[in-house]
């Protein structure tokens, strides 16, 4: 690659959130392009001369696209499903977590402060179970727990707790950690961002489209 290839390049991997020498690296171009990044494929422009290979960027647009827009559609969704989140924060991904005998929901969650972004898994608060004979046979509420549109009435709150749901069989509240393992991060890159989700025992093949959420969204 030319000097003003490398530099087309790496522009082109800098307006993608890909940072050189992270993200991305090259290594030598004698033997080819070694730019080591998922989703990136590399055409080589002359065949007679091994040093010219260029990033087809198309392709990286396509599979960081296709990340992206599959976590904004979830971020849209949960955002407007999703009670009780804390002020600030961003649901970026949602999965589904399971203990001996129960299930509940897990959200993968980002917040901007001061000193770059904060990491976390927010769970809702668990406000204690529903009263059975609150049911007919049949699993729906009874006329006096019944609201408006035919759904569980919730009441303000619970042992002073405000309810924002009702869900695998009891109220919840509001979301909040569900470990100690809160990770900030300084700088937002898919390296960073791999490891962070590691930590937080979430899948780290999205990293590059949380990368992208958080950029836009926080």
């Amino acid at each position: 690659m030319s000097i003003s290839d490398t530099e087309a390049v790496l522009a082109e991997l800098n307006d993608l959130g890909l940072v050189p020498g992270e993200d991305v690296a090259v290594v030598d171009m004698a033997q080819g392009p070694l730019l080591e990044c998922p989703g990136i494929a590399f055409q080589r422009l002359e065949e007679s001369f091994p040093g010219r290979w260029v990033v087809n960027v198309d392709d990286v647009h396509s599979e960081l696209e296709r990340q992206s827009e599959a976590l904004a559609s979830t971020v849209d969704q949960t955002l407007n499903s999703v009670s009780g989140v804390p002020t600030g924060w961003i649901i970026l991904d949602t999965q589904e977590a399971y203990g001996a005998v129960d299930s509940w929901d897990e959200y993968l969650c980002a917040l901007r402060t001061d000193r770059g972004f904060v990491l976390n898994v927010l769970r809702h608060q668990w406000l204690g179970e529903v009263q059975q004979d609150w049911f007919d046979d049949d699993g729906q509420p009874v006329p006096e727990h019944r609201d408006a549109d035919g759904d569980l009435k919730l009441p303000d709150e619970v042992d002073g707790c405000t309810v924002v749901g009702f869900m695998h069989g009891g109220f919840v509240g509001g979301l909040e950690p569900a470990g100690p393992d809160e990770v900030e991060l300084g700088v937002l890159t898919e390296a960073s961002v791999a490891e962070a989700l590691r930590r937080l025992r979430w899948d780290p093949s999205i990293a590059s489209a949380v990368v992208a959420a958080c950029r836009r969204s926080c």
